[in-house]
């Protein structure tokens, strides 16, 4: 007999893919209380759609599917903008936010054509050993050589510690 992934999670909480994502930054309780406190304390940090921004957390909250990523793990963002087409006759375009981090982990954030840059802006007065905007040559980088795209990233923040102190 199948079981429905509902009823799956309903039986084996702990199956869960948030628990499993959350479980990578220590003991699940403890993030829990941590990220629920933070979230509490800032009253939800900035929002951008589906976004929140906290101190120490990005939350992508969507219908069936939550994201957790640690700021201090975040080392790549970008915006990508989709055209759509029908027939050859261009429809329109989408507007998103690619945020990496170093445990190969992806987000993509989905916004308006004024919230996309105003988010990765956000995150790089949050953030500013991230890298911010796209290339052909660091999305080579990011795909066949992700430790050394992570190393830079972190000389990167080494140098700007003193300055964010």
């Amino acid at each position: 007999m199948l079981i429905g992934i509902p009823a799956k999670r309903q039986l084996q909480p702990d199956s869960h893919p948030l628990l499993a994502q959350l479980a990578k930054y220590g003991g699940l309780q403890g993030v829990r209380m941590r990220l629920d406190s933070e979230v509490r304390s800032e009253g939800g940090g900035e929002k951008f759609g589906a976004m929140q921004i906290t101190t120490n957390w990005l939350i992508q909250a969507a219908a069936y599917k939550t994201n957790v990523m640690a700021t201090h793990d975040v080392v790549w963002a970008y915006p990508k903008i989709t055209k759509h087409y029908h027939n050859g006759i261009p429809t329109g375009k989408t507007y998103s936010a690619i945020i990496r981090d170093s445990k190969g982990q992806s987000m993509e954030i989905n916004g308006k054509k004024d919230s996309v840059p105003k988010m990765l802006e956000s995150l790089q007065r949050r953030m500013p050993w991230v890298l911010i905007g796209f290339s052909k040559e660091l999305e080579a980088l990011w795909l066949k050589e992700k430790p050394k795209f992570v190393q830079l990233m972190e000389q990167r923040r080494a140098k700007l510690a003193p300055a964010t102190r």
